[in-house]
C-alpha cells in the first residue's frame, strides 16, 4: 500500500466545504420533502381526484435520499483518501470526529 499523499500546507478547506454541502443538501432534502411531497399530494388530489403524484415524487424523493446519504456516509478523507468514518468491519457516520484511517480531525 502507498503512503497517503501529503500536501504541503494541508489545508483541506475546499473538500471540507464539500463534506458541509453534501450534509446540508441532503438533510434539507430528507426534512424538507415530506412537508412538501404533502403538500403537493393535497393540491393535486383536490385538482385531479388521484394519488399518483405521491407515488412519482416520493420515490424520486426516496431516492434522492439514499444518493445523498451514501454520498454522506462514503465521504472520503482529504488526506488519505480513505473511507473517512469506516473500515470494513464497522463505520462511525456521522459520529466520527477524526479520519479512522489517519487520524485527520474535523474542523
Amino acid at each position: 500500500m502507498n503512503p497517503p499523499i501529503q500536501r504541503a500546507a494541508e489545508n483541506y478547506d475546499t473538500e471540507w466545504s464539500e463534506y458541509r454541502r453534501v450534509r446540508n443538501t441532503g438533510l434539507l432534502i430528507w426534512l424538507g420533502g415530506v412537508p412538501l411531497i404533502g403538500t403537493l399530494q393535497l393540491a393535486w388530489g383536490k385538482l385531479f381526484h388521484n394519488g399518483y403524484l405521491f407515488s412519482v415524487f416520493g420515490s424520486a424523493w426516496f431516492l434522492v435520499c439514499i444518493f445523498y446519504g451514501l454520498r454522506y456516509q462514503l465521504w472520503r478523507c482529504p488526506r488519505c483518501n480513505e473511507i473517512y468514518a469506516g473500515k470494513f468491519w464497522y463505520h462511525l457516520g456521522p459520529f466520527a470526529r477524526h479520519c479512522v484511517h489517519c487520524g485527520l480531525p474535523k474542523p
